[in-house]
């Protein structure tokens, strides 16, 4: 007898309990879910802002700042006033969104352009900024075509 009231208080016990591993359980299910959600929202949502970038660095391309000689023996260049008040702000405002590749070059240019001003141009640094500039806008079409692909509708 002692036995079966003891498999009864367990029995009941059990389905006391049974309701709240239900509800752990779901609630586990929810916060995983969620969290999914949540972080594929906050990527999506760093995607248009780079997107937004891109773009606003692009179309200030329409007034590049590289300078491309007319004769193969001048040196190629970067026009620093128009490089600085436009795709550089831009660049500044937002540096957590661009890979570190395109920081690196930015600050690359920065340092150049700081020495230049200081001490004045060596051989080779205006082609320098030339090809760091260069650089960055060749990885920001790459990586714009590379996200298009990414989010548009497999054909």
């Amino acid at each position: 007898m002692a036995l079966q009231e003891l498999l009864n208080s367990f029995f009941d016990l059990v389905k006391a309990t049974l309701p709240l591993f239900g509800v752990i359980i779901g609630g586990l299910i929810t916060y995983r879910t969620q969290t999914k959600l949540q972080v594929r929202n906050e990527v999506k949502k760093e995607r248009v802002e780079k997107l937004k970038a891109y773009n606003e660095i692009l179309r200030l391309e329409a007034n590049t700042p590289l300078v491309h000689p007319l004769h193969h023996d001048l040196e190629k260049d970067l026009e620093w006033k128009i490089y600085k008040n436009n795709a550089r702000n831009v660049l500044y405002e937002n540096p957590n969104l661009f890979d570190e590749k395109i920081i690196e070059n930015v600050f690359e240019i920065d340092g150049i352009a700081e020495k230049i001003e200081v001490a004045g141009a060596d051989f080779g640094d205006k082609q320098l900024l030339y090809d760091k500039y260069s650089e960055i806008i060749k990885f920001i079409y790459a990586d714009y075509k590379k996200i298009i692909r990414k989010i548009s509708p497999q054909q």
